[in-house]
């Protein structure tokens, strides 16, 4: 279910030698860019039209491929508001008391809460 969150607002940015995606913060307008996926076939441009069709097919595999691998590290990175439904990275990602919002939510509804990535840091301390 989340992954399918990710995908509305996932943009790609690969190219014909690279798989590559961005996603932006609601909250603060930082954009989170994958790690760059080579594509297996790079470089290997093919002129006659039937190479052409299985080239493309590699490259559409490639891209499914990368866009799942893709999607499963922005999990770690990312959660869906519950009150705005915007996509929030971490650092504006707020546990509250009552529930977990992004930072914009929680000022308007004047709640409090610790980031995400403070949580996440805290628990790898111990």
């Amino acid at each position: 279910m989340m992954k399918d969150e990710l995908i509305k607002y996932m943009k790609d940015c690969s190219t014909e030698d690279e798989f590559c995606f961005k996603f932006l913060c609601s909250s603060c307008g930082t954009w989170w860019y994958s790690k760059p996926i080579p594509f297996s076939q790079a470089g290997s441009r093919v002129s006659d039209e039937n190479k052409k069709v299985i080239y493309d097919a590699l490259y559409r595999r490639g891209w499914i491929n990368a866009r799942n691998a893709v999607l499963d590290d922005a999990i770690n990175h990312f959660s869906i508001c519950p009150i705005c439904h915007g996509l929030i990275c971490d650092r504006c990602f707020l546990i509250c008391n009552e529930i977990e919002m992004c930072k914009n939510c929680a000022e308007r509804l004047h709640e409090s809460g610790k980031p995400v990535i403070a949580e996440t840091a805290v628990s790898l301390i111990f």
